[in-house]
């Protein structure tokens, strides 16, 4: 009685209103994000609301473009970067699940921490991060894929499903009026009247919703969607096969996926909520390439994009693209597989490319603008045919990862070290001790110099008389991991896990999601006269060079 009465006291206790703080700025945003909202995350009614890993669906548009939204509350928003209360940001600090409670706001983190905004901070005992909470009109429950509990300010009380060791993985969540649905690899379980029971008949539950009458609405992994009938869960014929996110309105039942937006299901018809096919294919981006007329956009799982004045179009949906190539009016694609395509924009097929094009493998490991690396080879095209490189034993066993030309040779990358190569009589030697690392991710030249980067030594710059070496914490290079470099007339553009950099060879600057990039993973580069595109894991972005590197407004 007393636990209950101090409870009580706690919840009441505070009646501090919350201010966001203003996020003002009269300059313009230094990066236009362009971000998929075909993975659902999370769906929020009156106003209808869809969550997805590129922003938040409106009624009057997208918000918060490239942002990833994990949780709706009203007004509040869970986010990779903070919560946000009506599009402004309040907290910085990641949230994975957010809440509004009588007694006010309550929000999920990772390592387990449930945080009562007007109270205190909460601890559950997981390493993993709180992905759902939910309040039942007495209860707060928070969940992870590590667990169950029942959640207030004095403590937290961890909940046992069943014997079932699949029964403590919790992949979904929802509460309403007295009702509980807890979602797990081996079932739905339901708690009502003080007890949990397993619903039969559905299993990889993936999401969970109540509709009005507090009946159970379950989404799956991979076999659609459940309601109950007769004390058992039924499969909905028609619905969407894999399923992120459910939520039961008068109207409609309105279903998440991860790949192909939301859907209205009603009467037994299933359509689009939104179309995602004029928004650039993923947010996972993973290789860029411009040419005159188009800009191909290879992403992880999502297939290809090419964005040209008429809009984007989608190809290789179901793909992992590694590389991309604009050539003129033809792109070649380079998918996980290893193989290579060409195709044109807009074109009714693609080619597959190997020894039909005269090279030696059809399983490539890389290509770029008029490359393309293999294994113990690459190749190169040269007046529209390609020109094979096979210097022995020097690439023998060698995965080659760039090619670039620097001081009359070709540089060749790999996973063994950097190649200089001399084109007139195929004589190649290997440059090793010098390097900080011996895995070369990218080769550039730029400012008379060339440029190495590498797995986990930094930049490694070479001047025909030596090396010297830019490392993490030692110099401007925010990373010793290099994703990508892009040489332009105005700078040297690096990609890394901690962001963007650039050097005009005597500067440096450091660009991060602070400064508008949808992410500081740097995946992907490419350039168009002034036009810098940035490839990262959270969505695609375009901005002036001469803005970044200070010779325009900032």
């Amino acid at each position: 009685m007393i636990r209950r009465l101090v409870l009580m006291l706690l919840l009441l206790a505070s009646s501090t209103v919350l201010v966001c703080p203003q996020e003002t700025t009269n300059a313009a945003p230094l990066f236009e994000i362009y971000a998929s909202t075909r993975s659902v995350t999370c769906l929020a009614a009156e106003p209808f609301l869809v969550g997805t890993t590129g922003g938040l669906r409106a009624p009057d548009g997208v918000q918060l473009s490239g942002l990833a939204i994990r949780g709706i509350a009203g007004d509040w928003l869970a986010t990779d970067r903070g919560l946000y209360h009506r599009g402004r940001r309040f907290s910085n600090e990641p949230a994975s699940a957010v809440a509004f409670l009588p007694s006010g706001l309550v929000s999920g983190h990772p390592r387990g921490r449930v945080k009562f905004w007007h109270l205190v901070e909460v601890v559950c005992p997981t390493s993993a991060p709180i992905h759902s909470l939910a309040w039942d009109g007495e209860r707060l429950w928070a969940a992870s894929l590590e667990g169950l509990w029942e959640v207030t300010p004095l403590g937290v009380r961890e909940i046992t499903l069943s014997k079932d060791p699949l029964s403590t993985t919790l992949t979904a969540l929802a509460a309403r009026d007295g009702v509980v649905l807890a979602g797990t690899p081996c079932g739905v379980y339901r708690h009502r009247k003080g007890e949990w029971a397993l619903l039969p008949g559905a299993v990889e539950i993936s999401a969970v919703g109540l509709d009005s009458q507090g009946q159970p609405v379950v989404g799956t992994a991979g076999t659609g969607v459940f309601v109950e009938k007769d004390h058992r869960l039924v499969p909905l014929s028609g619905s969407p096969a894999e399923v992120t996110a459910v939520l039961s309105t008068p109207e409609a039942l309105i279903v998440g996926t991860p790949h192909q937006g939301a859907w209205l299901g009603r009467e037994g018809r299933w359509i689009p909520a939104y179309s995602w096919k004029d928004e650039v294919p993923g947010n996972h981006i993973t290789a860029l390439s411009c040419a005159e007329g188009a800009l191909g956009v290879g992403t992880f799982e999502d297939g290809l994009g090419v964005l040209t004045s008429s809009g984007w179009e989608h190809d290789l949906p179901a793909a992992w693209v590694n590389h991309v190539a604009c050539r003129g009016d033809r792109i070649l694609v380079r998918t996980s597989d290893g193989s290579v395509r060409s195709g044109r924009p807009r074109g009714s097929s693609w080619q597959l490319l190997g020894r039909n094009a005269g090279w030696p493998k059809d399983w490539t490991s890389a290509l770029g603008d008029g490359w393309v690396g293999s294994y113990s080879a690459f190749y190169v095209e040269e007046h529209n045919r390609w020109r094979v490189f096979r210097p022995k034993p020097e690439l023998q066993g060698v995965v080659v990862t760039d090619v670039a030309r620097w001081a009359h040779h070709l540089w060749v990358g790999s996973q063994s070290g950097l190649f200089q190569l001399d084109p007139r009589d195929g004589s190649c030697r290997r440059h090793l001790g010098a390097l900080s690392d011996s895995w070369i991710t990218g080769v550039e030249s730029f400012d008379g110099r060339l440029w190495a980067g590498t797995f986990s030594g930094g930049l490694c710059v070479g001047t025909g008389q030596g090396w010297t070496h830019f490392r993490a914490g030692t110099s401007p290079l925010p990373s010793d991991r290099i994703h990508c470099m892009l040489a332009t007339d105005r700078a040297l553009w690096v990609g890394t896990p901690a962001g963007l950099a650039w050097t005009d060879g005597e500067r440096w600057e450091h660009l991060t999601a602070e400064d508008g990039l949808p992410s500081d993973t740097v995946w992907s580069l490419a350039a168009r006269g002034d036009e810098l595109w940035v490839g990262t894991d959270s969505g695609l972005c375009r901005a002036s060079q001469r803005r970044l590197t200070g010779e325009g407004t900032r």
